[in-house]
Order: structure tokens, then C-alpha cells, then sequence
């Protein structure tokens, strides 16, 4: 069955939100609505942050058992490596209940997911050649993780003036 007619709704805006201009590149409100866009935005969305970053510490350290099968002989330096990040996401998991998280918010997950991206390519590198790409294929989940999950914003992170807050 299909409609011989498509309905729209649409919702009437006021002429003042019509008329807002948003910066091109940035995509970024006007400072006092902007300001007030990314308040609301953390709010709604800290609860997905941390499940995200509990999905995180299971996959990431998951990943610990199948260094085991490919690289059993290196098994106590791959894991200090990878469960040291896990031990960072925790942390970071924990800060995200104290109210100075939203000041930190985006640089704490940005340094988390560099330094899990770090830690890929060195057990890559302590790695044999024919493993190697086992690891790649890691940096590619670390990469959609951080952009789909854990929603690591490079705009709210330049403006977050590392910690310093707008």
C-alpha cells in the first residue's frame, strides 16, 4: 500500500528563531544561545555518555582475552597497556558524577580516546606482522566510538578552552 498523498506538518517558528544566523563553518549559535544549547545538550545526554563509556570499558577490555589467543607470549605487556586504559575510562566514568564534569567533559574523553588510540598502535607495534592488522581494525571502532558514542565534539572542546570553561 502506498499513499497517494504525502502529509506535512509543519511547526511555526517565531520570525526571531527564522531569522538566527548560525556561524557557517561551526554550525554554532549566537555566544548567550549557544552557551545555553550546549547546558541543555550535556544535561540530556550524560546519562548516554556514561553508558557509552561503560559499553566502552566491556569492548575495550574484551578485546584483552583475544590478545591472549593471538599473542599468548606477550600477554602481561598488552594487558598493562590495555587495562590501563580501562582503568581510565573508569575514572573517567567516576568523574562524570562530580559537577566540574561539564567544565571537562570534552577534554576527558578526548584524552581518554587519544591515549586508548595510542595504546592500539603500540600493541600493534609489539605485535607480529601478520596480527598487525588486527589492531587497524581496532583503531577504526576506537574512531567510530568516539564520534557516534561518546559524542567527542571538536567545536565544544576548542570553546571548553581545556578546562577553563566559556
Amino acid at each position: 500500500y502506498l499513499p497517494t498523498a504525502i502529509r506535512l506538518d509543519f511547526v511555526l517558528v517565531n520570525s526571531e528563531a527564522a531569522n538566527m544566523k548560525v556561524h557557517p563553518l561551526t554550525l554554532q549559535f549566537p555566544n548567550q544561545l549557544e552557551d545555553e544549547f550546549l547546558e541543555d545538550y550535556f544535561q540530556k545526554s550524560i546519562v548516554h555518555i556514561r553508558i557509552a563509556l561503560i559499553i566502552g570499558v566491556l569492548v575495550y577490555g574484551g578485546f584483552g582475552f583475544i590478545d591472549i589467543w593471538m599473542l599468548p607470549s606477550a600477554r602481561s605487556p598488552l594487558w598493562f597497556l590495555r587495562y590501563g586504559i580501562c582503568l581510565i575510562a573508569i575514572a573517567t566514568l567516576r568523574s562524570s558524577f562530580l559537577a566540574q564534569f561539564r567544565q571537562y567533559s570534552q577534554l576527558l574523553l578526548s584524552l581518554m580516546v587519544v591515549l586508548s588510540g595510542l595504546v592500539l598502535l603500540a600493541l600493534g607495534m609489539v605485535t607480529d606482522r601478520a596480527i598487525r592488522d588486527e589492531y587497524h581494525a581496532g583503531l577504526l571502532l576506537l574512531l567510530s566510538y568516539s564520534h557516534t558514542l561518546i559524542n567527542v565534539s571538536s567545536t565544544e572542546l576548542k570553546d571548553s578552552r581545556f578546562g577553563q570553561g566559556r
